[in-house]
């Protein structure tokens, strides 16, 4: 209780703590695709969002954008006779806090393996986040960069 009024303040969250907390969610959206763990990765979502990436269809939208992208990526990987794949997010370049709204952006790569060859991606990682009480989710994520570089293994 504050003395001068004697009424409760609620604590505010500074910038930071704030900015920590939306890069905690996609973080774990991260190690949650690298585990190959749907359940986890929908459940950093809110209930309906989109998703773009850089393969077809290009956009997924609605209920569960994440499972429906997840397949197609599995589908899109397997008919290039790759098996494996690794995100991995590099720097910030900026994460905006606006009350029950986020925007992130981080540079980031994936890469795909198979027996004989792997792709090399390198672009941007664009997440947008909505906060629902505590928790924030996300909303949409965008993925931009240049065309992939196929390595023989």
């Amino acid at each position: 209780m504050s003395e001068a009024t004697g009424s409760a303040v609620a604590a505010v969250p500074s910038q930071d703590e704030e900015n920590a907390a939306v890069e905690g969610v996609i973080r774990h959206h991260v190690l949650a695709l690298n585990s190959a763990d749907e359940d986890a990765i929908a459940a950093d979502w809110a209930p309906s969002g989109t998703l773009v990436d850089a393969f077809p269809p290009f956009v997924w939208e609605g209920d569960s954008p994440t499972r429906k992208w997840w397949r197609d990526l599995r589908a899109a990987i397997g008919s290039a006779g790759l098996t494996t794949v690794e995100f991995e997010l590099g720097d910030w370049q900026r994460i905006s806090v606006a009350g029950d709204h986020a925007y992130a952006v981080a540079h980031a790569k994936a890469d795909v393996f198979g027996p004989e060859l792997a792709v090399e991606a390198r672009g941007t990682w664009t997440f947008v986040l909505t906060r629902s009480g505590e928790q924030w989710k996300i909303v949409s994520w965008n993925w931009g960069g240049p065309p992939n570089t196929p390595v023989r293994r």
